[in-house]
């Protein structure tokens, strides 16, 4: 710098104390305001642990706030109502982690979700270790720590239950379970007649799980095929709700037995096979 000054004819030197000096872009501000204006050269020197002369460049930096605002509601009687800030923050970064594949590789985009941490508390450490030391002391102070110490508990026991895990207390606090539908609708009737029992019976599942797997094009290609063999009228066929195999779709039930991840080829020849047999007997 001396050497600098020295050569000059003529000159000024400005010395610039620049407050924030990273994250909060000190020398932006005082760009703006016009700080700079009327220089010929500007000279930066960052403190560090030596004091020395380098040649070399680094990034710029710069920061944005967004602040995002939802609408409440009761999280489980009708979620449908609000409005999450918070799915907007996430899909907000999920967006600028995207975007990183197109920006240039020197280019960083860093982010922090502020106090999310503290959340739904406040981010008030005296707050939080109040709020800590209180809990410590409810579960010092609490005489009553585990279920079966509860007096009411073992007055229930000593009175009705008897020992723990008795046969009187598992009959009574056990829950049973049967197998049953899930849906209960009635099977809907697609081609043939109830009346007539010698019919063979053929049930499709149209559940949303079979639907999706091609349980619509198996019903109608078998309507079709039976049409146009004139085999209608000894084939019943129904469109059920549920053969409770929704992982193994699409179902059908030929008379009983029923056919998993079942084809067109599969179930006819299925048919046939029973209607030929029928014809034997």
């Amino acid at each position: 710098m001396r050497a600098v000054v020295e050569d000059l004819a003529a000159g000024t030197v400005r010395y610039y104390g620049c407050p924030a000096e990273e994250t909060g872009a000190g020398k932006v501000f005082m760009a703006r305001a016009g700080a700079f204006d009327g220089l010929d050269a500007a000279i930066t020197w960052h403190p560090g642990s030596s004091i020395s002369a380098m040649r070399g460049s680094s990034l710029a930096i710069d920061h944005a706030t967004f602040r995002f605002f939802g609408k409440t509601s009761h999280a489980a009687g009708a979620p449908e109502l609000g409005r999450s800030a918070l799915d907007a923050v996430e899909l907000m970064n999920i967006g600028v982690n995207f975007l990183r594949e197109h920006i240039i590789e020197a280019a960083r985009i860093h982010y922090v979700i502020t106090n999310g941490g503290g959340q739904p508390l406040r981010a008030d450490m005296k707050a939080i270790r109040a709020r800590l030391k209180a809990l410590y002391d409810i579960d010092r102070d609490d005489e009553l720590r585990t279920a079966h110490a509860n007096p009411y508990i073992r007055e229930l026991y000593a009175r009705y239950l008897g020992e723990p895990l008795s046969h009187r207390s598992h009959e009574l606090l056990h829950t049973h379970y049967q197998s049953r539908k899930r849906i209960q609708d009635e099977d809907v009737l697609v081609s043939g007649s109830d009346e007539a029992q010698e019919k063979l019976p053929v049930t499709i599942c149209v559940g949303t799980s079979c639907f999706k797997r091609g349980s619509q094009q198996l019903l109608q290609e078998l309507t079709d095929f039976l049409k146009e063999n004139n085999l209608q009228d000894q084939v019943a066929i129904k469109a059920t709700f549920c053969h409770e195999r929704c992982d193994r779709g699409p179902t059908a039930n030929v008379d009983g037995t029923i056919m998993e991840k079942c084809s067109f080829e599969a179930l006819r020849a299925e048919v046939v096979k029973r209607l030929r047999s029928a014809v034997a007997k």
